[in-house]
């Protein structure tokens, strides 16, 4: 038993190591070496190159590296990285560290550079960032790798991780500095990667003396950020509209709010409070760097925290008028301070500074959501494997022409109405043959003579309608078969029993001729029998079309009538045949041709030949006829949707549970989801117009959110989306709306202002290619908007910690401070 347990232990990690085995080749698989030529001084490198490791050439692989981490980013859509002097120089150090002692680790056995902060503060950072590393071998045995190979092993490697991915995709980081080393042996080569941002530096130290008005540099007992604490504080509602319930009157500031529920909520603690920072425009001088230190917890003057019993004990408006009243005096303008300064509300749990919010703003796109959401012809529930095309056929036909007494000449004419009578599309005849008969009564050589001119006169007559009839014949003969079947009616039955002479001998002798003409006129006429076949050149086609399908639906065969009626709504819809001959489509009024009688409605309605109002009746009569029908349903429900006022949020659950039930049906998620966003529009408009709206509004545009595919909406549209999501204050889904549309060469201006007031809500997001991009856009478009945004009326000054940003503002904005 115990060898068995053993035993499959074994085998179990030996399964376990082999699928990641398969998994890491797949993995490296899909990843693209880069291939590309490096030149240093005379020295140039390909990443194709095997490693030779007395020439091993640190900056080249460096480099490969870097292409490589941008090369995946930029191939999933991410900013890029830039390269940083101070986060390359700690990354070069800790490279020829982990080579130095042959070991790929993090912290060191060392005083001074023990960890990633401690050696970015050596080379003059804040400690402000995160470090990857890696060991690789050069080669396999004796078989030397490629730069390009180890390169693309160690980055991909990184982007396979799920925790160690989000360091390059995220906006945190967008900053970066690599080193390597090839260790003393030559088989190793040792990596380091330091991902950082603007907070990396701290040269503002330096400049402390220049500012007036120094920045705190005691913080009186306040902690960093604790992540468990500050949990709450993150996912606090509207979190950034607090900074405007900041005022300043007679050199105090004051913290107000209509919701002091909200309030109570957050600093809800002994020790959770409020402060202030307070931000100088002097900090942010164009001639130096900016005068922050990003080793601390504060940017600017920090004012005393007011803890939460005391805060809520100074409330100076809770009165019975306003009993969700909130205003608190948290603190005086430090004296002598200039005009340009900006308060930032600083958040405080358990004695953690948690959350320091600075200025921001909001300007709200203008868009109108178009979704063209049309209603469907059935063209695919009933099983039609094949496509309809008109192949002319041939057919036996045969028509009847009665002859008047003595008339043996027939016009083209006369045989025409006669033609009509079979209701047949456009034929040509192939093989004719007419049989003309006669009466009894007459004399036989006159008889013959006057049935042959007769024949060979409908014979000339069809031959003028068409010049070449293959095969003719002409029968003349006595019509007796019928004279001895009508005269057993009559009193004169005993002719029956006689011969034709003897007839005719008896009606002579008699003189029965006249008695007998009411019975004899019709025994004189011509029986015509055609094979032809039919003629579906041109507009001849549309008839012929038109009867096949009416053929296909007399003999109940379903399938063979949805394929004509398809090649006949293309034709329609192609202009190639009237939409006139919808209206001689014959169509039983039965569930089981209700597809077809839909794409007949459907049709009818695109070219107009009936109302909406009709539709909507007919549609909703169709779905009672055959309620499983899906394409019927989904039509039914589009126009509910278009032409039906709401009477009651009930009204739109209704339509939502019936429009969920079509995600089960053949129908395509994005033709139902253009069905569902139209629900949501129009939920969304009748719940404006009622009170108490909140829940059901967040409802519809989490329904929303869920529904659409940012990458695939019109700019127009994703403005709409993006001002609905803001009216709502999801933020972060506004972003990513406008997010696809900011680097479009055609992009409008209001939309990446508003895009930048959205970026204005998180920091980081301020330090993105985007929103540089975005912001040099504006300037480009209209350089006085630019200055607008940065002049202290929008923008915290936090984003002049964008170095681009401040160089930009410095050079165009004619910024002298």
């Amino acid at each position: 038993m115990l060898f068995q347990k053993k035993t499959y232990s074994i085998i179990s990690k030996f399964i376990v190591f082999f699928l990641i085995s398969c998994f890491s080749t797949s993995m490296q698989l899909t990843g693209q070496e880069i291939n590309k030529k490096y030149t240093f001084e005379d020295t140039v490198i390909n990443s194709k190159d095997e490693i030779d490791p007395n020439k091993f050439h640190e900056s080249a692989f460096e480099e490969i590296i870097f292409d490589q981490i941008n090369y995946l980013l930029e191939k999933r859509g991410f900013d890029t990285k830039q390269k940083n002097k101070v986060l390359t120089q700690a990354a070069k150090d800790q490279g020829t560290y982990m080579a130095f002692v042959e070991s790929a680790k993090l912290i060191r056995d060392e005083n001074v550079k023990t960890e990633t902060p401690n050696r970015l503060k050596a080379y003059g950072g804040s400690g402000y960032g995160e470090e990857l590393i890696s060991k690789n071998s050069i080669s396999s045995g004796k078989i030397p790798y490629t730069y390009a190979k180890i390169a693309s092993d160690i980055v991909f490697k990184w982007f396979a991780s799920s925790k160690t991915v989000k360091m390059f995709e995220g906006y945190k980081y967008n900053l970066i500095g690599i080193g390597v080393k090839l260790d003393e042996k030559q088989r190793k080569i040792f990596t380091s990667v330091i991902l950082g941002n603007f907070k990396s530096f701290n040269d503002g130290p330096k400049y402390l003396s220049n500012l007036k008005i120094p920045y705190s540099t005691k913080t009186y007992g306040l902690k960093p950020p604790n992540k468990s604490l500050c949990k709450r504080v993150n996912k606090f509602d509207n979190l950034m509209d607090l900074q405007k319930g900041l005022t300043v009157e007679d050199n105090i500031i004051y913290f107000e709010t209509d919701n002091i529920r909200s309030i109570k909520k957050l600093i809800s603690s002994k020790k959770d409070g409020l402060a202030i920072d307070i931000l100088q425009k002097e900090q942010f001088n164009c001639e130096i760097p900016n005068i922050l230190d990003h080793n601390q917890i504060n940017q600017g003057i920090l004012t005393k925290r007011i803890y939460s019993k005391k805060l809520f004990k100074k409330n100076i408006i809770n009165t019975e008028e306003t009993p969700k009243g909130f205003k608190v005096e948290l603190a005086t303008l430090p004296e002598n301070i200039s005009n340009n300064y900006e308060l930032n509300l600083v958040i405080i749990k358990s004695k953690s500074l948690c959350k320091t919010i600075p200025k921001s703003f909001i300007i709200k796109p203008e868009g109108a959501y178009t979704h063209d959401v049309k209603l469907l012809a059935d063209t695919i529930t009933i099983n039609s494997r094949f496509n309809y095309k008109p192949v002319a056929d041939s057919m036996a036909l045969s028509m009847r022409i009665p002859f008047e007494k003595n008339k043996y000449t027939y016009k083209p004419e006369d045989i025409e109405k006669f033609i009509e009578l079979l209701n047949e599309p456009k034929f040509l005849i192939y093989n004719l043959q007419i049989t003309a008969y006669s009466s009894i009564e007459g004399n036989n050589n006159k008889n013959e003579m006057l049935q042959k001119k007769r024949a060979e006169s409908i014979v000339e007559a069809l031959k003028n309608k068409q010049t070449d009839i293959v095969n003719t014949k002409i029968i003349t003969t006595y019509n007796w078969s019928d004279f001895k079947k009508d005269i057993r009616e009559t009193k004169y039955k005993k002719l029956d029993s006689m011969t034709m002479e003897e007839a005719q001998h008896y009606i002579q002798k008699n003189n029965l001729n006249k008695e007998f003409e009411p019975i004899l006129k019709n025994h004189r006429y011509a029986q015509i029998d055609m094979k032809i076949y039919y003629d579906i050149i041109g507009e001849n086609e549309q008839p012929y079309v038109l009867k096949k399908f009416n053929d296909a639906i007399i003999n109940n065969d379903r399938i063979t009538a949805l394929s004509i009626e398809k090649y006949i709504m293309k034709k329609v819809l192609n202009y190639r045949y009237k939409p006139d001959v919808l209206n001689e489509l014959i169509i039983p009024y039965n569930e089981m041709y209700a597809g077809i009688i839909m794409n007949k409605l459907w049709l009818q309605h695109y070219t107009e030949q009936i109302s909406d109002e009709d539709l909507k009746t007919n549609v909703d009569s169709l779905h009672k006829l055959s309620p499983d029908n899906e394409y019927i349903a989904f039509n039914n429900l589009l126009l509910q949707i278009t032409n039906t006022p709401f009477a009651s949020t009930n009204s739109a659950s209704l339509l939502q549970v019936q429009i969920d039930r079509l995600y089960y049906t053949p129908l395509s998620k994005k033709t139902i989801d253009g069905l569902n966003l139209k629900l949501q529009f129009k939920q969304l408009n009748y719940i404006d117009s009622k009170p108490n709206n909140k829940k059901l509004k967040r409802a519809c545009i989490d329904k929303i959110k869920q529904i659409i595919d940012l990458h695939d909406e019109t700019m127009l549209n994703s403005l709409k989306l993006a001002e609905l999501f803001m009216e709502n204050n999801d933020y972060p889904f506004a972003i990513e709306t406008l997010e696809p549309w900011v680097m479009h060469p055609n992009t409008s201006e209001k939309l990446l202002l508003s895009y930048v007031s959205l970026c204005s809500q998180y920091e980081m997001r301020m330090h993105t290619q985007k929103f540089n991009y975005a912001m040099t856009r504006i300037r480009e478009i209209n350089p006085k908007q630019f200055c607008d945004l940065l002049n202290g009326s929008n923008f915290t000054l936090r984003v002049f910690e964008n170095q681009y940003i401040k160089e930009e503002h410095c050079k165009y904005c004619n910024s002298t401070d």
